[in-house]
């Protein structure tokens, strides 16, 4: 009874640290948020943007803005009538200046094998009429999709910056050529201005997506020519237009991961050349900058060993890597650099295959990985760094294998069981963390309970997932009984929407507020401005100068951050929310 009560007061009240938590509303079979992981390209125009589906043969664009779901826009099947899909799904959101993208995919499957599959590139600006199919292929005897939006790989966080203003990056099929070929294509939002990406000599670019950032203005990735004779890798460089897109080096090699965010101008990727072993390269852009990483203690970068599938991290100060020392030997040690000379610096070292997930904060990341040492019993752990090596611990000795995280005010919320019964998992609640072993616990139980069926019995379980942030705001779905619920965690530290925090506030001179491509910063001097996402990302961060500084904030896609200046002398600070249209 007594769990059952505190529940209540969490749920109905709005007072005390309990009252933080609230139901919004149960979903419905069609409007369920299905997605277990949201990441920054599902936020657009200030709603949260994802796929339902009310049943096995029609799709349905949703969107929340945390308080109200509204329905975009109803697909219907996607084959014609007398065809009966096996699945369908909308996934792969991505988006520019003005426009979301996603694909739309449905497949039939025989006997033993797939009959065809149907996949479909669209477009949105939010609205029904502005939600538009601009491609579409069928494909006989496979289960191919035909469009690649992002290239995010084994959950590791990653933001995918392909897009040039209006103008979508992205890897499309190539009815030329057999097989799985992908080539690189490039949307404006219409179906005319939909077509594949040639280079500067009228070729066509294979690749691309899964390895590339924005960086100086313009889309970098890792991908091949269409030349036979010249079948090596290089490092592309694109505007988003036939004529800006070419390659930055002249050399070749394979180009065999993620490449990091940019970080001071420069950005990390894992590479190989001709007798060559996989080794860490840095590019900032140019021929003679695209090099084996010199950084790397004890090495030039070459004959550097990597583990396959885990991208970099960049957390706004320092690139997180992570570095096999031997094809023999599967360890992984976790690095970390900020480009400046000896500061490229091994975090930890453990034999861990890492990372399952990473949450990055702002000088901080969360790294659930798995522990291989273990044998029969390796099991997923919570970690935790500040970039240093003293500052790299573990959290949870045993967590729980999560496929979903949600940063929100420098905590990481997730969900975590209290204790296993074979392989079934008790309790699983909502659990958060600071980053230190005493705060990582459970916050809420909110399906209290247990199943006396088993021996010993076992706690009911939420599942909590999908994590968001709006207007300061946590959201995240879980189960309570038969119903599926969108909740609401309201943190007791000030609203973003205040102006001003802690000792010596000030006042936060920031115009035009809405604003598009520009933002004008006054500052006294000796300032740091700093520019978040709501979920804690570091978009932007620079120093003042005294008087007025003009931002360009013409890249950043629409949404709501959170501004902050710091005074580098007295701590003073200012903060508040600025809304990029």
């Amino acid at each position: 009874m007594k769990k059952n009560y505190l529940i209540a007061i969490a749920v109905f009240l709005s007072t005390s640290v309990f009252a933080q938590l609230s139901l919004v509303t149960t979903f419905t079979a069609a409007n369920e948020l299905k997605q277990e992981q949201i990441r920054e390209d599902n936020y657009f125009q200030g709603h949260v943007f994802y796929f339902g589906q009310g049943s096995t043969t029609s799709s349905q664009l949703y969107k929340t803005d945390g308080n109200t779901i509204t329905l975009v826009k109803d697909f219907g099947p996607v084959y014609p009538e007398g065809e009966t899909a096996t699945g369908i799904s909308i996934s792969n959101f991505n988006q520019t200046s003005d426009k979301l993208f996603f694909t739309r995919y449905s497949m039939r499957f025989g006997t033993t094998a797939p009959l065809d599959a149907i996949s479909e590139l669209w477009t949105s600006d939010g609205t029904t009429e502005g939600t538009i199919k601009l491609a579409s292929y069928r494909f006989a005897g496979t289960s191919r999709s035909a469009f690649v939006l992002s290239g995010e790989s084994g959950g590791t966080y990653h933001k995918y910056q392909n897009s040039i203003g209006n103008r979508l990056i992205f890897n499309g099929y190539d009815s030329e050529s057999p097989g799985n070929t992908l080539i690189m294509w490039v949307s404006d939002g219409t179906a005319a201005g939909t077509k594949p990406l040639l280079d500067n000599g009228g070729g066509k670019v294979y690749g691309g997506v899964f390895f590339g950032t924005r960086m100086n203005g313009k889309y970098y990735f890792g991908a091949r020519p269409q030349n036979s004779i010249d079948p090596g890798g290089h490092l592309y460089e694109t505007d988003g237009t036939n004529s800006g897109t070419k390659k930055v080096n002249s050399g070749l090699f394979y180009m065999s991961s993620n490449t990091s965010e940019p970080l001071n101008g420069k950005m990390l990727f894992w590479a190989n050349t001709v007798n060559e072993n996989y080794g860490l390269w840095e590019s900032d852009g140019t021929d003679a900058g695209t090099k084996p990483f010199a950084g790397l203690p004890g090495t030039t970068g070459k004959k550097t060993y990597y583990l396959t599938g885990i991208d970099m991290a960049n957390d706004g100060k320092q690139v997180y890597f992570t570095i096999q020392p031997t094809a023999e030997v599967k360890t992984a040690e976790i690095w970390a650099t900020d480009f400046t000379p000896g500061n490229t610096r091994k975090i930890r070292d453990e034999s861990i295959f890492l990372p399952s997930k990473i949450e990055l904060g702002d000088g901080f990341v969360y790294i659930l990985y798995w522990d291989s040492n273990l044998g029969a019993s390796a099991k997923f752990k919570l970690g935790y760094s500040d970039g240093t090596f003293s500052g790299t611990k573990t959290l949870l000795e045993e967590s729980a294998s999560a496929s979903s995280f949600g940063l929100y005010q420098n905590s990481l919320y997730f969900p975590q069981y209290e204790s296993k019964n074979g392989f079934l998992y008790s309790n699983v609640e909502l659990w958060s963390s600071d980053g230190t072993a005493e705060n990582t616990k459970m916050l809420h139980d909110i399906y209290p309970g247990e199943v006396t069926f088993y021996n010993p019995p076992y706690k009911l379980s939420s599942n909590p997932r999908s994590f968001f942030v709006l207007e300061n705001v946590l959201y995240f779905v879980a189960k309570n009984g038969n119903n599926t619920n969108l909740y609401r965690f309201k943190s007791a530290e000030t609203s973003v929407d205040a102006i001003g925090s802690g000792k010596n506030n000030r006042s936060l001179n920031v115009f035009p507020n809405p604003c598009t491509e520009y933002v004008n910063i006054l500052s006294a001097g000796n300032d740091e401005w700093t520019l978040t996402s709501l979920q804690g990302k570091v978009v932007m961060r620079t120093e003042l100068k005294e008087g007025n500084n003009v931002l360009n904030v013409n890249e950043l896609p629409k949404g709501i951050y959170l501004g902050i200046i710091r005074n580098k002398i007295n701590g003073a600070t200012s903060s508040g929310k600025i809304i990029k249209k």
